[in-house]
């Protein structure tokens, strides 16, 4: 029986002036190429040694080359002591398994972040973007887990700072690459303690923007045209997130079977889209309407509440809402605040943090906060307001 022959191919493929190192198996005059997603300089291959030459990393690539090969051979070998077949189909099964068995950190981590139907759209896109930018440092060739170290991981957030980032923009990746290491550590892929832990991110802190009850009244009294449907629609999503602190994946997945009626009012219970934790909102003590035996998250409801819809609100992309906001905050003369759905949420917090007896731990729990400290820098207090305690204080 004829061996499959294994070599590798290079620069067949290429990215801006390196070229691709492909495994090449050849049986009876065919041949499948199979990406290592590797990529390096034309002086760093040698063709005839089949190795690559100055390269930083070349002792740890060359292994990881190395690898392969030995475990396609030792497969063949099993597969003729047991006179089972192994052809160019036998060696696309076995690539495709030896992605799960890497040594590469890189395809490791895509990998997880892929098939994790946990997370979010955005943080999914969150991660691979750091992925990317360590592929980028890593001269476009996959991390291996044998090089994470602290020198390593040190030397990555120094080359994200050098490309001018903001600096919570430098945590964010810092976040992204020590969670992805911590996985890799539990699922036993990386022996090692996490470099990361010992790498801080000093990020300033920013003032908290959110509306004043003034400029709040001025966004409910805002009238419509019957043709500006649409833009009414969009105002009363944005309160209904200044009542209720929901953020807007969780406003436009709101479905009529997430509102119960107890005996002692209406309440939201609804898995919330990014933390995946239970949001239980009693909407009948939130901001509630005396005079008219109701509350304004629940006017507006029942303003929108279709037996026959599937959702609440209309689903609309980020980007068609936070436009449309500018377009209400002119409207209602907000100037000095670029208003976009978090403002919502971010408002609903310093409220019931500067007007209600609530503590910050229970805030924490309308707002499904997993860290009490993230809870902490949604309350916004400005000077008006602490002089108006102050004015209200008995001092004696």
């Amino acid at each position: 029986m004829k061996k499959v022959q294994f070599t590798f191919d290079f620069g067949r493929k290429k990215k801006n002036n390196k070229g691709l190192i492909e495994l090449r198996a050849y049986l009876s005059g065919k041949q499948k190429y199979f990406t290592t997603k590797m990529y390096v300089l034309p002086v760093e291959w040698n063709k005839n040694k089949q190795q690559i030459v100055r390269h930083k990393n070349k002792d740890n690539l060359n292994d990881q080359l190395d690898t392969i090969i030995e475990r396609l051979e030792k497969s063949q070998r099993k597969a003729s002591d047991n006179n089972q077949i192994f052809n160019l189909e036998t060696v696309k099964i076995l690539m495709n398994k030896e992605k799960l068995k890497t040594n590469s950190f890189t395809d490791f981590s895509l990998k997880e972040i892929e098939e994790d139907n946990s997370l979010v759209k955005g943080t999914k896109h969150s991660k691979k973007n750091t992925l990317n930018k360590l592929l980028i440092f890593n001269e476009s060739t996959p991390v291996l887990f044998e090089q994470i170290n602290y020198s390593f991981c040190h030397d990555f957030i120094n080359y994200v700072k050098g490309l001018g980032f903001s600096p919570s923009t430098v945590l964010k990746h810092h976040k992204n690459f020590k969670s992805l290491i911590e996985l890799a550590i539990k699922k036993g892929y990386y022996q090692k303690n996490n470099p990361l832990k010992e790498i801080h991110i000093k990020v300033p802190i920013k003032r908290v923007i959110a509306l004043s009850k003034e400029q709040v009244k001025n966004i409910e009294k805002l009238k419509f045209e019957p043709y500006e449907n649409r833009l009414e629609l969009f105002r009363d999503m944005f309160l209904f997130s200044c009542y209720t602190g929901l953020r807007v994946s969780d406003i436009t997945t709101l479905k009529p079977e997430h509102i119960k009626e107890k005996e002692d009012g209406i309440y939201i219970e609804k898995q919330t889209i990014k933390t995946k934790k239970i949001a239980i909102l009693p909407l009948s003590r939130l901001f509630p309407l005396k005079e008219e035996n109701t509350s304004k998250p629940i006017k507006i409801l029942n303003k929108h509440l279709q037996k026959n819809n599937d959702l609440v609100f209309k689903k609309y992309c980020d980007q068609v809402y936070n436009r449309e906001l500018k377009q209400i905050a002119f409207r209602a003369k907000i100037k000095d605040i670029n208003l976009t759905a978090h403002i919502g949420r971010k408002t609903f917090a310093t409220f019931i943090g500067n007007h209600t007896s609530l503590s910050v731990w229970e805030l924490q729990y309308l707002l499904q906060h997993s860290n009490i400290k993230t809870t902490e820098k949604y309350v916004f207090t400005d000077e008006k307001r602490i002089n108006e305690s102050l004015i209200k204080t008995d001092w004696e």
